[in-house]
């Protein structure tokens, strides 16, 4: 066998051998539903040689057309097409769904809060702690003011961080 690109080897389709006689009998049914149908079709075909299938069903298709333009003739709508709808309008409708849906983000709001409530109490503990540390390390050199400077700057951040926090979540909420 050689490689060809694009080309596969198709294997004919072989049931399992404890499903064979299933396969088999679903086979026989199809042979007997087609024959059937093939019958049928000789049966109207006979019965109507005037008229050919694409003429009755395009004769169908007419007939429903037509009492579909009478059914839309008999309703009191306008006979123009509804215009598309404009600017305003559209705003208007757009706002009353908006009222009318849940809010589904108001528990991620509170959540921010707490979250920025919570930031910049770690901020302010880290604030203290440096102050402390920077008081008590004061005479040990240039390691216990880094070190204590680094903790306060960690400490702003934090402070900062739950503030921007805090102010995003309010503003999300309508707050400010």
């Amino acid at each position: 066998m050689t490689y060809a690109p694009g080309k596969r080897e198709v294997k004919e389709f072989e049931p399992p051998p404890w499903e064979r006689e299933a396969f088999e009998q679903l086979a026989r049914e199809r042979r007997q539903a087609e024959e059937q149908s093939q019958r049928q079709e000789q049966q109207e075909q006979e019965q109507e040689p005037n008229e050919q299938p694409g003429e009755v069903l395009a004769e169908a298709a007419m007939q429903a057309f037509r009492a579909e333009a009478v059914a839309v003739d008999t309703d009191e709508a306008s006979p123009e097409p509804a215009a598309p709808a404009s600017g305003p309008a559209v705003e208007v409708m757009l706002s009353a769904l908006r009222a009318e849906e849940p809010d589904v983000t108001a528990a991620a709001g509170k959540l921010g809060i707490v979250a920025a409530v919570f930031v910049v109490a770690i901020g302010t503990m880290l604030i203290v702690w440096g102050a402390v540390a920077l008081a008590r390390t004061l005479e040990a050199g240039p390691v216990g003011w880094l070190g204590s400077g680094i903790m306060v700057f960690m400490g702003i951040g934090l402070v900062s961080l739950g503030i921007w926090l805090g102010g995003r979540s309010l503003r999300k909420q309508g707050v400010l």
